[in-house]
């Protein structure tokens, strides 16, 4: 996570779709993160949804029983754990195969880019390595066709952005009446229930928890469908399916064969809501307004900076 206040460049780990035509750098301010373009700042989708949605009342109570301090160090434990699963996974999509004879070697240059405690590591390399194995299985069973990870969206129409983690071809089954009926028994000559696969396109936000789905997941899902359709308008003729979902996928805890959760979240926050939300926040930063520092043009020793910087405002 940046320093509050650094501004840092941030592009996709990979993209096979077509450039978006604009420089993206991200800051974390006292009123959240935020995402710059040109000057300008856009909220995150997750400090959006942090000021408009309700904290899930089981993670309240659980930050009422463990208390404020060790609650704040699991998160940001759980947080470190999240940004390396998400790092590993871009790894296997951008380079199509997982080598396990050599991947505890990739996980500890993460560790130590992320300043991993000793006492966390076998843990989570342990874990690491098993929730790979349930999104190799999840990405087989779905024929999974990656287009883009990690890749930070802007909705120049609504003033927010965010990145998402992974948008591509998958598909899912659906059940409903495809032609079969029954051949013998009571129902003969019935129609009969199957299932039926489907091709779509699909934007996939991982979790690396084991404890389900939020509202807040859902949301998130909902906003990253708007930044999906505000920039790649064409995607689906492009690539010739019909419908966009939108998934949550987070690994279990599995001990014989590697398994997971997937969620589809496709119009499970109402567009309604999701626009009034994005006007609540709106409303929330107008009277404390961020701002970053930009810098510009050359000191000389002895030279008062005066003209080297300006503080922008969010506009």
């Amino acid at each position: 996570m940046s320093e509050q206040g650094k501004v840092e460049n941030v592009s996709a780990f990979f993209n096979k779709l077509e450039p978006l035509g604009y420089t993206l750098r991200r800051v974390n301010t006292n009123q959240g993160r935020y995402y710059v373009v040109d000057d300008k700042m856009f909220i995150s989708v997750t400090s959006l949804i942090d000021m408009t949605t309700k904290t899930d009342e089981g993670l309240v109570r659980k930050m009422c029983d463990t208390g404020y301090n060790e609650w704040m160090r699991f998160l940001n434990e759980r947080a470190t754990y999240g940004t390396i699963m998400h790092i590993l996974i871009a790894d296997f999509l951008n380079d199509t195969f997982i080598n396990f004879d050599i991947l505890d070697n990739r996980i500890e240059e993460l560790f130590e880019e992320h300043r991993v405690e000793d006492r966390k590591r076998f843990h989570f390399m342990d874990d690491l390595r098993k929730d790979l194995l349930a999104f190799a299985e999840f990405a087989a069973e779905h024929q999974i066709v990656p287009l883009c990870a990690e890749l930070p969206m802007v909705s120049f129409k609504y003033g927010f952005a965010g990145t998402l983690d992974l948008i591509c071809l998958m598909d899912i089954k659906e059940k409903g009446f495809f032609g079969e009926v029954y051949k013998s028994g009571a129902n003969k000559g019935a129609p009969k229930e199957t299932y039926n696969v489907k091709r779509v396109m699909a934007i996939i936000d991982f979790k690396s928890g084991r404890n389900g789905f939020t509202d807040k997941h859902a949301d998130q899902l909902a906003l990253c469908n708007m930044l999906v359709e505000e920039n790649y308008p064409n995607l689906l003729t492009d690539y010739d399916v019909s419908e966009l979902h939108t998934f949550n996928w987070a690994p279990k805890d599995w001990r014989t064969e590697p398994t997971y959760t997937l969620k589809n979240q496709t119009g499970a926050t109402p567009d309604a809501v999701v626009l009034a939300k994005i006007l609540i926040a709106k409303e929330k930063v107008k009277d404390t307004i961020p701002t970053f520092l930009k810098t510009s043009g050359m000191v000389e020793l002895g030279q008062r900076p005066t003209e080297n910087y300006q503080f922008k405002r969010v506009v």
